[in-house]
Formats: C-alpha cells, sequence, structure tokens
C-alpha cells in the first residue's frame, strides 16, 4: 500500500510540472471559431501556440475587410490574455468628447470597450473562461463605431470558444 502511494505520488508532483502549454489548447482548433462574417472579405485564419521563459500563450487571428473599415478577431489564452483584460478588471467606465471606454456585461460574458470617437478605431475584448481569468476573444477595429463592433463581435460563439479552451 505505501508503495501505491509513492508511485501515486511521484506521479502526482511529475505532472504538476508539466508544462502549462500541454493544457493549452491548439492554435488550430482556435482558428475554426473565427467564423465568415456576411459581407465581410476575410483572410485566411492563423496563430501559434507558444512557449517561452515569460510562458506558455496560444493566439488564433483573422483579418476581415469591408467598404475600408477593417477588424482584427484574436483569441488569446495565456498570461498575455490576462494583461490585455487587466485595464477592465476595475469596471471603470468614463467618455470624453474624445474617447470612451467602459465595462459591461453581455450573453452572460464581461466585456471592455476602448473607443476614440475622432479616429473611430478602438478594441472590444471579452473575457473568455472567467473563473481562470486565462482566455479572451479581442475584437480591434477601424472605420467603425464601438456600437458596430460591438455588434460584430457577437457574431463570433464566445461560449464555443471556451468549450475549446476546455
Amino acid at each position: 500500500m505505501k508503495k501505491q502511494l509513492l508511485v501515486i505520488a511521484v506521479l502526482l508532483a511529475v505532472l504538476s510540472c508539466l508544462p502549462a502549454y500541454a493544457q493549452m489548447p491548439n492554435y488550430a482548433d482556435l482558428t475554426k471559431q473565427l467564423v465568415d462574417i456576411d459581407g465581410w472579405e476575410a483572410q485566411e485564419a492563423t496563430g501559434m501556440n507558444m512557449n517561452g521563459p515569460m510562458g506558455e500563450m496560444v493566439n488564433a487571428v483573422r483579418e476581415y475587410e469591408k467598404n475600408g473599415a477593417q477588424i482584427s478577431a484574436q483569441i488569446v489564452v495565456g498570461g498575455i490574455a490576462q494583461s490585455t483584460w487587466a485595464p477592465f478588471e476595475a469596471g471603470y467606465n468614463m467618455e470624453s468628447p474624445e474617447i470612451v471606454a467602459k465595462t459591461m456585461d453581455v450573453s452572460g460574458h464581461r466585456i471592455g470597450i476602448t473607443h476614440d470617437k475622432m479616429e473611430k478605431t478602438g478594441t472590444i475584448v471579452v473575457l473568455l473562461n472567467t473563473k481562470a481569468k486565462n482566455g479572451i476573444f479581442a475584437l480591434a477595429y477601424e472605420g467603425l463605431s464601438h456600437e458596430e463592433a460591438l455588434d460584430l463581435a457577437r457574431k463570433f460563439s464566445w461560449s464555443g470558444m471556451e468549450k475549446v479552451m476546455e
């Protein structure tokens, strides 16, 4: 019995030392979540799994264009996702003649929005897998209002992204 417990303890120790990216999704699975959007021309989705001294990261990205407007949809998993969400963590909202920055709940997800009114550019950030805060969906945009960008962001399945991350 002691030998079995020792084997289990060693096995658990070894498993806990495995790199975190072994638990990360494959970027190719995430790219499938970056769907076509009616009326928008889209490039092929791409991405990468990365491991280095600063930790592990997975990202998938796809670029879209329509009538001069551009969007870049990206799914990020890992520590960099936490850094991307950090400015929205406190839940502050502000608006000036130049910018809008706010957080809100949409379809059970925390959303962060930054928007430059003059340039008509900004980013929508959706917090994924909220228990671990290890994933985000980001939609960077040019030539759109933040309301239009949020409507486009909602065309992606945030819950589908979370399922790939499990």
